[in-house]
């Protein structure tokens, strides 16, 4: 299904950076949405991508199984930070430990990222501290068991953005043979062996309810990719402008540009692990001289390559 929304990547209140980055309350009544949909906005530009199957059982099994086994082997991984006053880290958010298989948690995971409040000239990017083999042991044993998932996730984003695609394996291929400085060269090459998304990061979140946010550090053009997988049901994802409340159920997949777009999910009856890819535009910068934020596709990538315009 192709539905179409009232706004447009160049109106000035929907594109400038201005528009509240989190908790944003009273979404209002929105449309149920269970079948694949693509959102076009009023300038013929492809906004978002809704996928309620994207992932078989058994890959979902799998990544269930991978990130109980890792939370468990360790627990300091995929976790809430004590004493953190992030709505992030907010125990109100998460299921009850003592009835989850999963730990409730999060962690990021980056191939190479700046520290916060850094970017090209003010610091030197490196691997994530998750990836560490001092400061968080597992990490990359978890990237190893996601290396599949990871290249799914890979493939569908060349599917629905092959141009942000092709920028972002550019970004990567330099950072692996360039002459960019990078904090631990060593570290970022074994990264790499595993390393098997176009994404700059992505994000595991266990059994937590999302309220509604944008993602500040994004790209304001830059697609993100929620993938989930577990075992429960009566999941939901809303992003109120594009008036939809979609059914989150393990398997989903939804791609659209979380700095723009408020986004959340609920909670759910049973255990849900959410994978949430995303890019870092200062890392493209600091990697490539001439980077630039792709615009997203058109219709006419619709027609050329699935056939839908």
């Amino acid at each position: 299904m192709v539905a179409q929304f009232l706004q447009a990547w160049r109106n000035p209140d929907y594109a400038i950076d201005n528009i509240p980055k989190s908790k944003i309350e009273n979404p209002g009544e929105l449309l149920f949405t269970s079948k694949p949909t693509i959102y076009i906005d009023q300038v013929d530009k492809v906004a978002a991508w809704y996928f309620p199957r994207a992932f078989t059982e058994r890959r979902n099994t799998m990544v269930f199984d991978h990130t109980r086994v890792i939370t468990q082997r360790h627990p300091n991984l995929i976790r809430i930070r004590p004493n953190s006053e992030h709505w992030r880290d907010d125990l109100t958010l998460y299921s009850d430990p003592a009835a989850c298989y999963i730990q409730p948690g999060h962690a990021n995971f980056s191939v190479c990222w700046y520290a916060q409040g850094h970017g090209p000239g003010t610091g030197i990017p490196g691997p994530s501290a998750s990836l560490s083999r001092t400061g968080s042991p597992g990490g990359l044993e978890y990237l190893e068991w996601l290396t599949v998932t990871n290249s799914l996730i890979g493939v569908l984003l060349a599917l629905v953005h092959p141009e942000l695609y092709d920028l972002q394996m550019q970004v990567l291929q330099e950072l692996y043979v360039g002459d960019v400085d990078v904090s631990d060269r060593k570290l970022l090459l074994e990264v790499f062996e595993h390393w098997a998304t176009p994404f700059s990061a992505f994000g595991v979140i266990t059994n937590r309810e999302t309220p509604l946010h944008r993602d500040s550090m994004g790209g304001k053009f830059l697609f993100d990719m929620v993938a989930t997988f577990g075992r429960y049901r009566q999941g939901r994802f809303i992003i109120p402008l594009l008036n939809s409340r979609f059914a989150y159920n393990p398997g989903a997949a939804i791609v659209f540009p979380g700095h723009l777009m408020a986004h959340g999910a609920s909670v759910v009856e049973g255990e849900r692990v959410c994978l949430a890819s995303y890019m870092r535009p200062n890392v493209g910068k600091g990697a490539l001289k001439n980077y630039r934020e792709v615009p997203p596709p058109s219709v006419t990538h619709l027609a050329q390559f699935h056939g839908l315009w």
